[in-house]
């Protein structure tokens, strides 16, 4: 074997494993068994822990990312980790389909007990056929994206942690003018 056909042997062995990894989360979902440990959260230092991870990559692909959250943001009652795979997940899409000079900026609120974080790219965009899909296993938009190591399912396991939390998550998106993925979580109820 030659060191080019053992590199790619060890690409496709690295993304069977993040498969098989995948539909685990996935089957533990489906069975009500997500292990979560929820705890109350500073959603702010999740996000800024997120991006700080990302942004090497970023400035690699010459793509502006930030934040702009609101120094008021109440707590929220979630699992960090779970929280962070979110984030990691929605922001590495973002940047893939964010060309050279864009930008993904993350954004909060709260309304009606929970707070919504919004990740939004000046991207490429949705055509609305692929928006009712986004969250499909196996679907990806973009049918190159297999052979960058996506296995399509990022986005489900996206649903079925934010769900499992209490929350929810959708995508908002127009071809030639960006996505914007968004997701909730219950505010922290006040100690009685």
């Amino acid at each position: 074997l030659d060191k080019a056909e053992i590199s790619r042997l060890y690409d496709e062995t690295r993304l069977l494993s993040r498969l098989v990894d995948d539909l685990r989360e996935l089957a533990l979902a489906d069975a009500g068994q997500l292990r979560l440990s929820p705890r109350p959260m500073d959603l702010n230092q999740v996000v800024q822990d997120s991006i700080d991870n990302l942004t090497l990559g970023a400035e690699a692909r010459e793509v502006s990312l930030s934040a702009l959250l609101p120094d008021d943001l109440p707590a929220v009652q979630a699992d960090p980790d779970r929280v962070s795979q979110v984030l990691r997940n929605l922001l590495v899409n973002a940047l893939l389909y964010t060309p050279a000079g864009g930008s993904v900026t993350v954004y909060a609120s709260t309304a009606n007990g929970m707070v919504e974080v919004a990740v939004a790219d000046t991207g490429v965009g949705l055509d609305p056929g692929d928006l009712q899909h986004m969250f499909e296993r196996f679907w990806r938009a973009d049918p190159a994206r297999a052979r960058m190591g996506s296995t399509g399912l990022g986005l489900s396991i996206a649903q079925s942690l934010i769900e499992a939390q209490g929350g929810r998550i959708w995508a908002e998106s127009a071809p030639g003018q960006g996505s914007t993925f968004r997701f909730t979580l219950p505010v922290l109820a006040p100690a009685r």
